[in-house]
């Protein structure tokens, strides 16, 4: 019998390497404060995330008081269920509001270490 050639299980797709992403890129980081790592900031304790340390770009606030990276807490979710990763209380996502007073303060903060 013949061989069956092979085939990628997602066809054929474009290269991630067109001069048309890098171009789109440089339009939407206007005015956008970039950041090698979020681990090597050196930054305030009330700017770092509650679960892993690193300096939060997209901060919300638990009932509870504590401040977290949005990203981190869903994955901590995902990981050990709707449960605060620091009173050990119940916790949904929905119950977490966005810190924008904090992220303005991040944000003011990394803007002069540029």
């Amino acid at each position: 019998p013949a061989p069956i050639p092979q085939q990628s299980i997602l066809g054929d797709l474009p290269s991630l390497g067109g001069t048309t992403a890098s171009t789109s890129n440089k339009q939407k980081d206007k005015g956008k404060v970039r950041i090698q790592s979020r681990s090597v900031v050196d930054c305030p304790e009330e700017m770092r995330c509650a679960i892993d340390g690193k300096v939060m770009t997209n901060p919300v606030r638990s009932p509870y008081g504590h401040c977290f990276e949005k990203k981190t807490l869903e994955r901590y979710f995902a990981t050990c269920g709707s449960i605060c990763p620091i009173t050990d209380k119940p916790l949904r996502l929905e119950d977490c509001q966005p810190d924008a007073e904090m992220k303005k303060t991040i944000i003011k903060f990394l803007k002069g270490q540029s």
